[in-house]
């Protein structure tokens, strides 16, 4: 079974203005949080740690035990899982098999390309899905 979550980080603080949530990230995203420029780098890597923490409780595992596989990826206690973040988001997902998760902020969409790659079903199935995907989103 997999199993994927997703966190809004658009409410988080500066994590270097205040520090509140920090305390309950691991010292290795801490450091990372120090060296990131980026307000809302800043804040996605404090979600992801976040997410991460409480994908780890749900699931009863420590994060001391994460490691990776002979194929770079990362497992903790035999739970496979993989973070991404992009915009506001951060995603995670988990399984007991190798599993990798992606998400991607997209600001403009230009449907007519598809016009071009694609034969006519498929653009109007592509139109019709993202359009409710934007209309689902409030754009």
């Amino acid at each position: 079974m997999v199993y994927v979550y997703i966190a809004d980080v658009s409410c988080l603080p500066d994590p270097l203005v205040n520090n509140d949530l920090v305390k309950y990230i691991s010292e290795y995203r801490k450091q990372k949080i120090l060296k990131l420029r980026q307000l809302q780098d800043r804040k996605l890597c404090l979600g992801a740690g976040l997410l991460q923490k409480y994908v780890f409780e749900k699931n009863n595992i420590s994060e001391k035990g994460i490691y990776t596989t002979q194929k770079g990826k990362p497992m903790c206690d035999g739970l496979f899982f993989n973070m991404a973040h992009s915009g506001n988001y951060v995603i995670c997902a988990t399984g007991l098999y190798d599993i990798g998760c992606d998400i991607e902020h997209i600001e403009k969409i230009a449907l007519k390309i598809a016009d071009r790659f694609f034969c006519t079903n498929e653009s109007q199935s592509l139109s019709i899905v993202l359009r409710l995907l934007l209309m689902d989103s409030g754009l």
